[in-house]
């Protein structure tokens, strides 16, 4: 990029080669020295020329020169008050033909040297239906890698605006990362998306400087992005170790020194009530808070007196108060007579009020006590026996203790609980609501005993994947029955429509016969009956979520049909729902059942018993529904 028919460079010995090109924030420099390379400030501790900067690494050399030399990184900006520079880093690019030959390649480097890489004002994106991207890096002086994946198959699935890993996906910066690369690769060379994406892009970018859109993914035109550097005075030593120096430079007037938040280093600044730059002599100067009505708290600028390094807030001659604002204001003396007599009058007619009330409400009092005389003369303590007579009715309330309920949970043990959910914890042998706890302390629910808890518990998984359960064959049948009945009254029977939306197998209780009962509706939703679905942020348990939930944000109640599929595989495979035990293609265990039923493989992933004792014709009605529970797009059935 050219500024006034020249390319104008800066050297940074010990770091980096720079650019400047545009206007900067304005900062002083050391007096007599160059201020400007191009139209970018050059602050001072930063300088160009022998004696106009605080050291070495802080000298800046402008190149006028027509070309550029290779390597160099664009200047937009140099902050004293903020410690930053802004600069612009080239894309990390990988592009392929339609065929999958690989067209252009590039990796990025930036080298920072006393730089950091700011954590608050970055962030790593990466764009790409079939795109995957590292950034390296040197944290604390050792090896820093991160990054993260981006895949989508049609444009449809792609949102504006969104980086939740369809299209594009974001990762934050850590703390103190210099010396960076970026690295950007395909999984498939973009064969499968080259029509709408022939490119993946990998960038480091400046906090609000990037939107992303469906036309970034056709091309991005953009070759550079702003990124923003942290810089210190020293980046190997602190205040304290530097402070006795004679070349301190945090020893100005009205200036101070602080300590990086993380790594090691430090930086000078003026102090509260001071502006300026606080490596030059005399460089912090007074801020005159009166004069900008948004620096001060007073209720009007005639009340604000500005003093060395504050200010202050008084009252005019004759008024009363503190004159700041959400404080006292300035109020003239004569309103406190004014208000003494609005108080009295007040009182006045408070007093005869007040009186009518505690003579209603001791009445009210005297005449509670006579209805319950009369009350125990008419009877009434034998009405109060024969209720008492009707209380063993299994719906009738019982009021338990606070010991009651210790006992039951061994004394609320750890070992105890079997799930938490967003409506409280729950204890093993414990499940449905029979009454209520009323104590000192909140109110808590109280459930019966079930005692095998959780349908997960009942399979005993090997280090193979594969199992050994004792379960049968038609047990597995009723545990399916039972779960679907459940979700079936949920979505159909209930007065107002419920999702479950988070259906798995550690949140399908057993009982002693093995007797399914869907818990923990934490995470549930109430559909009125006018409306399909509804909006909501992605919740549920990676392995039984709904890929087109996933994708769209739109609840509906085949959500919950998806996952009641993932759980029938679980049955009939007895496999882990998500298994790093199983090869890349094979770790989702819905993804693996249908592929292995397309092939024709199902006898592998089936287990051993289901095998051996299943009726043949079940497990294929059973194969057949959870086949069409996990169908994409929600081309499924409803319970």
């Amino acid at each position: 990029m050219g500024l006034n028919g020249k390319l104008l460079q800066i050297i940074l010995p010990g770091a980096i080669v720079f650019s400047m090109v545009a206007a900067g924030a304005a900062a002083a420099p050391k007096p007599g020295c160059r201020n400007k390379c191009g139209d970018v400030e050059i602050p001072f501790p930063f300088g160009i020329g022998e004696g106009c900067y605080l050291n070495e690494k802080f000298n800046v050399t402008c190149d006028d020169s027509q070309k550029p030399k290779k390597g160099n990184v664009t200047i937009t900006k140099i902050s004293v008050e903020d410690h930053e520079m802004h600069v612009l880093q080239r894309v990390a690019r990988d592009c392929y033909a339609p065929s999958g030959a690989l067209v252009e390649y590039n990796a990025t480097r930036l080298l920072t040297g006393m730089f950091f890489i700011s954590k608050t004002k970055n962030k790593f994106t990466v764009l790409g239906c079939d795109t995957y991207a590292y950034l390296r890096g040197i944290q604390k002086k050792e090896a820093y890698w991160t990054g993260c994946m981006s895949l989508c198959y049609s444009l449809q699935n792609v949102a504006n605006g969104s980086c939740s890993g369809v299209g594009c996906c974001e990762v934050e910066i850590p703390d103190g990362l210099q010396d960076i690369q970026v690295q950007v690769h395909s999984y498939f060379n973009h064969t499968n998306v080259s029509d709408f994406n022939p490119c993946g892009y990998a960038f480091v970018v400046e906090q609000n400087q990037f939107n992303f859109t469906i036309g970034s993914l056709r091309d991005l035109p953009e070759e550079k992005f702003p990124l923003v550097l942290d810089w210190v005075v020293d980046n190997k030593s602190s205040c304290a170790e530097s402070s006795n120096k004679p070349d301190f430079p945090c020893q100005r007037i009205n200036s101070e020194c602080l300590d990086v938040e993380t790594g090691s280093g430090y930086y000078c600044k003026c102090k509260q009530g001071y502006q300026g730059n606080p490596y030059l002599p005399d460089g912090c100067q007074d801020i005159d808070e009166c004069g900008n009505p948004n620096l001060n708290n007073c209720t009007q600028a005639k009340n604000c007196f500005n003093t060395e390094g504050n200010y202050t807030c008084r009252c005019p001659k004759w008024h009363r108060g503190d004159g700041r604002k959400g404080g006292e204001d300035c109020v003239p003396e004569f309103l406190r007579v004014i208000k003494i007599a609005i108080g009295i009058g007040i009182g006045l007619i408070a007093i005869p009020v007040c009186s009518c009330w505690l003579y209603l409400v001791l009445r009210k009092r005297k005449l509670i006590r006579l209805r319950e005389q009369f009350f125990q003369k008419n009877e009434g303590l034998i009405l109060e026996q024969r209720l008492r007579n009707h209380a063993g009715s299994r719906e009738t309330a019982k009021i338990f203790t606070l010991e009651e309920l210790k006992s039951a949970t061994k004394n609320f043990n750890e070992s105890r609980i079997i799930g938490r959910g967003g409506f409280g914890t729950v204890y093993k042998g414990l499940h449905r609501i029979m009454g209520l706890l009323q104590s000192r302390s909140p109110r808590q629910w109280i459930k019966t005993k079930v005692s095998n808890s959780l349908m997960r518990d009942a399979f005993r998984v090997h280090t193979s994947g594969r199992t050994a359960s004792t379960i049968s064959w038609e047990t597995r049948l009723r545990i399916a029955a039972k779960t679907a009945e459940a979700l079936s009254y949920l979505h159909s029977a209930a007065s107002t429509p419920i999702i479950h939306r988070d259906v798995k197998s550690t949140n399908i209780l057993l009982d002693q016969k093995f007797t399914a009962k869907v818990s923990d509706f934490g995470t549930s939703r109430l559909v009125p009956r006018d409306k399909k679905e509804v909006a909501t942020v992605v919740q549920g348990t990676l392995g039984y979520l709904d890929p087109e939930y996933l994708q769209t944000n739109q609840l509906t109640e085949k959500s919950d049909v998806y996952s009641f599929g993932v759980v029938l595989v679980e049955l009939l495979t007895g496999e882990k729902v998500v298994s790093f035990d199983r090869s890349e293609e094979a770790r989702s265990l819905a993804k693996y059942f249908l592929t292995s039923l397309k092939e024709d493989k199902l006898s592998e992933v089936l287990e051993n018993r289901i095998s051996e004792e299943g009726n043949n014709e079940q497990i294929k009605e059973v194969v057949e529904l959870a086949k069409r529970c996990l169908r994409l797009k929600g081309r499924r059935g409803r319970l």
